[in-house]
């Protein structure tokens, strides 16, 4: 329909899909973070996939939209829809992330070193930890 239904329908399939590969999480480390360097900029992404969706983003980021240049065709990306995919994706997934701009200067690097970092927080918090031996990462005995 428009950028921003399509980048928050993505965010919110996506987490979806990430809530029914894990399952009831029997097994995952559970939360995850990293601190990821993109040339100026230093980011920052924590997440917690303990069945309570929460988002929050603080990229700092200008607003102003980007834009591109292919083959002669002009295109732009509404930088304001980077939050509305994490949050479409915190509320699919059922997980809470933390998103921070620690410094930077391009709206691009900041983006692209939010995804890197929460990438390698999902990655971390989702991989199997064999001392759990199987069991819910929490003690209620439920997500």
């Amino acid at each position: 329909v428009d950028q921003h239904h399509l980048i928050e329908d993505t965010g919110i399939a996506l987490g979806q899909l990430f809530a029914k590969a894990l399952g009831n999480c029997a097994g995952i480390n559970r939360t995850g973070c990293f601190i990821y360097p993109m040339d100026e900029s230093l980011l920052q992404a924590a997440v917690d996939f303990g069945g309570r969706p929460f988002c929050v983003c603080n990229a700092q980021l200008t607003n102003i939209p980007l834009v591109s240049i292919n083959s002669g065709k002009e295109s732009s990306f509404q930088t304001d829809c980077f939050e509305d995919f994490w949050q479409g994706f915190a509320n699919g997934a059922k997980c809470n992330i933390h998103l921070d701009t620690i410094r930077g200067r391009s709206d691009h690097h900041k983006m692209e070193g939010l995804f890197k970092a929460a990438a390698r927080a999902i990655r971390s918090a989702v991989e199997i930890d064999p001392r759990r031996g199987g069991e819910i990462p929490s003690t209620k005995g439920v997500i």
